[in-house]
């Protein structure tokens, strides 16, 4: 046999594997390592055709065997997606930047057959997008978890059409089926939100508050109905009890603790100026950084707390309310903020809040116009 004749062979065979790529590929059915080794192998085995003129017949033989072998056994493996394999996953509601996340997996198999899986996971871009495949083994009619950890890459807040990419191999190893999986994510991530100064500013109201030291309070011109007192010489007269003091048969009148919650309202330039850096890190995330613990501040003094977003006009406004809630939004607000390459307009933003108030929404969002 001619050289020209073993290139021919060759070409018929390489032509024949690329169609049946192709043709596998669009069906879902590929090959494995293991069944690209075997390939390899035949196709050493036409180097003897270059001596033996069998030798090429006898590998394009053995090519069609095995690739029908391979297509024979990524057709017996387990199909991937419901109901055969189903995956469900269990994630915090939110993530922290600079903070590792745990996010468990369940893997499903509902069918009889061991579930030999290779999977590949497509995140939100927030948590890192796209990630290396891992091996995941179900057993028959059982199910598996699969705990990853997940290190958010920025913050903010992203609902994207996530999944998996999923390849189950056949039981001889040289054939797998190729599907996807869909499991959308609606990923949070907030600022950092655990430091080692917030801890602490946290580990000391608590050992004041179990050392008995309680806040002083100041009785004078307020809403806070503090008690009851006779009345005497200077009091004001729009504080007399009228019930109070027909029970009692004297006048009663009313005292008030001095009011001295404050409302604070963190008010964020995102203008042009917010899109520059420094070292790396961007100016609009320092001052997200700074708003977050004033936030922090702010709540553990118990007083009200809010936000107001704006560039050429106001983007976020959460209306000042105290508690652990009114914190959840201002997250909600300091996650999703980006700066924007237009001039600030500082007018509109102070006279934004005067009219919002009226239009907030019972969720304590305003809602900018």
């Amino acid at each position: 046999m001619t050289f020209l004749q073993w290139l021919a062979y060759v070409a018929v065979v390489g032509g024949f594997w690329g169609v049946w790529y192709l043709v596998g590929a669009w069906g879902g059915l590929l090959w494995t390592r293991r069944g690209l080794a075997a390939g390899v192998a035949v196709a050493l085995c036409g180097v003897l055709g270059l001596r033996f003129p069998w030798a090429l017949d006898a590998m394009l033989i053995a090519d069609v065997l095995l690739i029908g072998a391979v297509w024979l056994d990524a057709a017996l493996a387990t199909r991937p997606g419901a109901p055969a394999i189903d995956v469900f996953r269990d994630a915090p509601p939110a993530f922290s930047v600079g903070r590792v996340g745990d996010v468990s997996y369940r893997w499903v198999n509902a069918t009889a057959r061991l579930a030999r899986l290779r999977v590949r996971e497509v995140r939100p871009g927030l948590l890192g997008g796209t990630q290396p495949p891992r091996p995941v083994s179900v057993p028959p009619h059982g199910e598996v978890r699969d705990a990853v950890s997940v290190h958010p890459v920025r913050r903010g807040r992203e609902q994207a059409e996530s999944g998996f990419a999923v390849d189950s191999i056949g039981p001889l190893g040289m054939g797998r089926r190729r599907a996807a999986i869909a499991l959308p994510w609606d990923a949070a991530v907030y600022p950092p939100l655990v430091t080692v100064r917030l801890r602490a500013s946290v580990a000391r109201a608590q050992r004041r508050h179990e050392q008995g030291i309680a806040p002083l309070r100041r009785l004078g011109e307020g809403r806070l109905f503090e008690s009851l007192r006779e009345w005497g010489p200077g009091d004001d007269l729009r504080h007399i009890d009228w019930k109070a003091t027909a029970r009692r048969g004297k006048i009663i009148t009313r005292q008030y603790e001095a009011e001295r919650r404050q409302h604070v309202l963190l008010v964020l330039d995102l203008g042009r100026l917010m899109t520059a850096e420094a070292a790396g890190v961007s100016r609009l995330d320092y001052v997200v950084q700074a708003a977050l613990e004033l936030a922090y501040t702010a709540v553990q003094h118990d007083d009200n707390v809010g936000v107001m977003a704006f560039a050429d006009g106001v983007q976020h406004f959460v209306v000042p309310q105290r508690g652990r809630l009114a914190l959840r939004r201002v997250l909600d607000v300091l996650a999703r903020v980006q700066s924007k390459l237009v001039e600030p307009d500082y007018p509109g933003a102070f006279r934004y809040p005067r009219g919002a108030q009226p239009q907030a929404r019972p969720d304590g969002t305003g809602s900018p116009t």
